[in-house]
């Protein structure tokens, strides 16, 4: 993910190509916004965590997907960003090259695992809502946590070995204060990783977002029909029942000849002023039911609209941070000439962007998880 240290952190427009200091005042501002965003990143995904780890409703399989994502994303904010501010702000590596085949396996692996734990909390929501029942009694614990070492093996396998050796095999060897990986220049094995890292898990999540709001509208859609239905049949009731009319001349008429319709007729009518009463209570009820099935199709409406704008957001989030170093970094690996050095790096930060705003889209959507942040954080 780091072959923008190999060129835009010495040659970004504001420092020179030779790797000499940004100016004080670029320096500064940047130094300021790194360590926002290092703040929010920390802050944001140590909240998860503690919550998750501390409110005993939270540990359920879904979450645990939440905290797979929540500790990807922490160790961007309290390892990733520190390390590469310096690089970034002077246009040196000064840590040696072992530390920076340490940082990079780190930070691509990390940044991986991140997509992949996205990708499983998408398909998770998917099957929880269009397989509700047959979900829930096929998950375990077990697999979830199998599932979740997944996610950091898959990572690993996808950039680790290449990181360790491709300079040994490639027999180029590091330049003397730089950090970059030996394949940034290497078209097909950088959209081999691609396919896997972007491509393929933005279209699953794409996809999965889109059933599980399609399958949500046509739950809210039948709901509906069913309402719609059951107040029409009920205030046909209540009109059927408005005609009938008990008056006292009607039964000062009714008088049977024999003792046995009498008795009958003392067991199942009722006075006129208990008769009204009776009827007036039916009507008020079915009146309540009424109201109660109207508000109930508009808060499946409500439900279905919040369903899609946080649907919509995790889908467009995604693409924002990850579409455009994706992109940049194949172009760049064809034609250098083509993507410049201050583009590439706002792409690439655009990365760690997504590491920041995780918790806020995933946890703070999450009922259980506001609450649990309420807790900790206090009145």
């Amino acid at each position: 993910m780091n072959e923008s240290a190999e060129n835009a952190t010495a040659a970004t427009p504001e420092s020179m190509g030779d790797g000499s200091a940004l100016s004080l005042e670029v320096t500064v501002l940047l130094a300021v916004l790194i360590s926002i965003a290092a703040l929010l990143t920390i802050a944001g995904n140590v909240l998860v965590i503690v919550s998750f780890i501390l409110v005993k409703e939270l540990r359920i399989s879904s979450n645990y997907f939440i905290l797979n994502l929540a500790i990807t994303d922490f160790v961007i904010g309290v390892f990733a960003m520190p390390v590469y501010a310096p690089y970034l702000l002077s246009g040196v590596w000064k840590l040696g090259e072992t530390f920076c085949t340490i940082w990079l396996v780190i930070d691509y692996v990390d940044g991986s695992a991140s997509v992949l734990s996205i990708t499983l909390i998408s398909l998770d929501r998917y099957l929880l809502v269009t397989k509700a029942i047959k979900h829930r009694a096929q998950r375990s614990l077990k697999k979830t946590v199998i599932m979740m070492v997944s996610v950091w093996i898959i990572a690993f396998l996808l950039y680790g070995p290449a990181i360790l050796i491709w300079r040994t095999l490639s027999g180029v060897e590091l330049p003397e204060g730089k950090c970059y990986v030996g394949f940034h220049d290497n078209f097909p094995f950088l959209f081999s990783t691609a396919l896997v890292e972007f491509f393929l898990p933005f279209t699953s999540v794409a996809v999965m977002n889109f059933a599980t709001y399609w399958s949500i509208r046509r739950r809210g859609k039948r709901l509906r029909r069913h309402g719609a239905m059951r107040t029409s049949n009920i205030r046909g009731e209540r009109k059927g029942k408005s005609m009938v009319k008990v008056t006292r001349k009607t039964q000062l008429h009714l008088r049977p000849p024999v003792a046995k319709e009498r008795r009958l007729s003392r067991t199942h009518t009722f006075p006129p002023a208990q008769q009204d009463i009776k009827n007036a209570k039916q009507i008020k009820r079915r009146e309540e039911l009424v109201e109660r099935v109207s508000d109930l199709t508009k808060n499946t409406r409500a439900r279905e609209k919040k369903a899609a704008r946080a649907l919509a957001i995790i889908v467009t989030t995604f693409a924002i941070c990850w579409a455009p170093y994706t992109i940049t970094m194949l172009v760049r690996s064809l034609c250098r000439s083509c993507v410049s050095d201050t583009l590439f790096e706002w792409a690439f930060w655009m990365l760690w962007l997504n590491s920041m705003l995780n918790p806020f889209l995933y946890a703070m959507c999450h009922m259980q998880f506001r609450e649990a942040f309420k807790k900790l954080l206090g009145p």
